[in-house]
């Protein structure tokens, strides 16, 4: 669940993609293709505000994808491992960090 947004939920997918929902409405409103894996986990940043909202995912492909919600495409895509990642979140320490 986003904290700001109550209404929109992020999900990760065994299809490879990570969706955004209007829970109101109960469909899809956006939806990533990032991996031709298996997305595992995927997270609101803690510095969401009504102009930007970011979703961090990672996946079957060893590979962490930040996507803004105000485009189609990752912002940021950082290969981490050649493996899968199994799980993330936002650090609770510092705002700009994913562990």
């Amino acid at each position: 669940w986003n904290k700001q947004d109550r209404d929109r939920v992020c999900s990760a997918s065994w299809d490879g993609s990570v969706k955004i929902w209007d829970s109101q409405a109960g469909c899809s409103i956006q939806d990533y293709r990032l991996n031709s894996q298996v997305v595992y986990a995927a997270a609101w940043s803690p510095l969401h505000s009504f102009l930007c909202a970011s979703v961090a995912s990672v996946g079957g492909e060893g590979t962490l994808h930040v996507c803004d919600t105000r485009m189609n495409h990752p912002v940021q895509t950082v290969p981490v491992q050649s493996g899968e990642l199994l799980a993330m979140d936002w650090c609770k320490h510092s705002d700009d960090r994913i562990v």
